[in-house]
């Protein structure tokens, strides 16, 4: 019980003195053609331009991805091609903590639906490739403080 006691201290604090935490997430996907045999749709690798090729299925992809993340009124910083094969970043803005959360589910629900739709799968499987890197979700936190004095 002690631990919420804490938090609502650490909350009624933090509201005091205006501070506010903001966090948003780097989601990496990699994009696939087959899994069976597990196939990414490119050999590229860290933002190489050749990942990312007009009019290329997983590009046509990428973009509408992006197109649906802020018609979903989510912030997307930047995307681009990530170290393993098929495999691209999504960085989203930040939120307050709930709220990132929400955006993460809308985000990764955004990224399977878009790839099925031009025939592909998502994954974020660790360690599909032996020699590579692998997909993660990092978490990206910030914590603002408003300061404000006021003089007599």
């Amino acid at each position: 019980m002690s631990s919420l006691v804490d938090r609502l201290d650490c909350r009624n604090a933090l509201s005091e003195h205006e501070i506010t935490f903001m966090m948003g997430f780097e989601t990496e996907v990699i994009f696939l053609s087959s899994v069976s045999p597990v196939t990414p749709v490119h050999e590229y690798s860290w933002s190489e331009t050749s990942a990312m090729l007009a009019g290329r299925p997983e590009t046509l992809a990428v973009r509408e991805i992006a197109d649906a993340l802020e018609a979903a009124g989510i912030v997307l910083e930047m995307y681009h091609a990530e170290g393993a094969p098929g495999q691209y970043e999504f960085v989203t803005g930040a939120l307050p903590p709930l709220e990132a959360c929400d955006a993460l589910v809308c985000t990764r629900e955004i990224i399977l639906n878009v790839c099925s739709k031009h025939g592909s799968k998502a994954t974020m499987t660790p360690r599909l490739f032996k020699k590579t890197g692998e997909p993660g979700l990092s978490p990206r936190d910030a914590i603002r403080v408003d300061w404000s004095v006021e003089w007599a």
